[in-house]
């Protein structure tokens, strides 16, 4: 609060490298430390507020000169929002049962720090669904391009770890990864999507989301994250206790 009451004062603090002091001077706590929530939301409110996303390139600018390593942090941190939302609104508008696993799942990886970025691809009947809730919460997300082919409930959870891009697509939609180093995959923070480029020149067998109450699909994508990148989450962790289930 101390470094945001300085910025804030323009007579104490006016040299050109100020904003990038502070947004650095704000997130070097978190470099190897794991903020509590309510200060973790407070830092994303202001530091969007004052200095843009850094993700949407009409609001990258200040952005641009900030060492690398925490605008990794600062991304890591807008992508668990991103998976909550996009849960949130899945779960109103498909089988709850489904979700919870789905939720269960991702955000185990979001927890553990393995997720680097996220976006949402929204669909038509969640896009209504979102609009009719008059929520001001509401996050960017991408939409689909007139004329896709893509159904109406179906919705793209858009994520990347490590050097993976995955796209996990809802209801029975299965979960497709590439290799970031391939050519045609999917780019975060599109406005728009056609079908074919969330679905084609996958690098690897899609997955089905089949038998979540027995981990089936689930220890599929692990396996898959392990083997290409080393990263591990045990099942204990993305698996949902009989207490979180509905």
């Amino acid at each position: 609060n101390k470094i945001k009451d300085i910025y804030k004062n323009e007579d104490l603090v006016n040299y050109p490298n100020q904003n990038i002091y502070m947004i650095e001077s704000l997130l070097d706590p978190w470099l190897n430390n794991k903020p509590e929530k309510e200060i973790k939301e407070n830092l994303e409110e202001f530091l969007l507020g004052e200095f843009g996303d850094l993700r949407n390139p009409n609001e990258q600018q200040t952005w641009l000169h900030v060492k690398e390593d925490y605008k990794k942090i600062f991304r890591r941190w807008l992508a668990g929002a991103q998976i909550e939302f996009f849960v949130n609104i899945i779960s109103d508008v498909a089988y709850m049962e489904q979700w919870q696993y789905r939720r269960k799942f991702w955000l185990s990886y979001y927890e553990e720090n393995r997720i680097d970025d996220a976006y949402v691809i929204l669909g038509r009947q969640s896009i209504e669904h979102m609009q009719s809730k008059e929520d001001d919460n509401i996050i960017n997300y991408g939409k689909f391009t007139s004329g896709s082919r893509v159904a109406r409930d179906q919705s793209v959870l858009l994520l990347k770890i490590n050097d993976l891009i995955i796209a996990d697509w809802s209801h029975n939609g299965a979960c497709r990864i590439w290799e970031e180093s391939a050519q045609n995959h999917p780019e975060l923070y599109k406005n728009e999507y056609t079908r074919d480029e969330l679905v084609e020149n996958v690098s690897f067998e899609p997955i089905n989301h089949i038998s979540a109450a027995n981990g089936v699909w689930q220890t599929r994508v692990a396996r898959q994250i392990q083997n290409y990148t080393g990263i591990r989450v045990a099942p204990n962790k993305f698996m949902p206790q009989e207490h979180e289930l509905v």
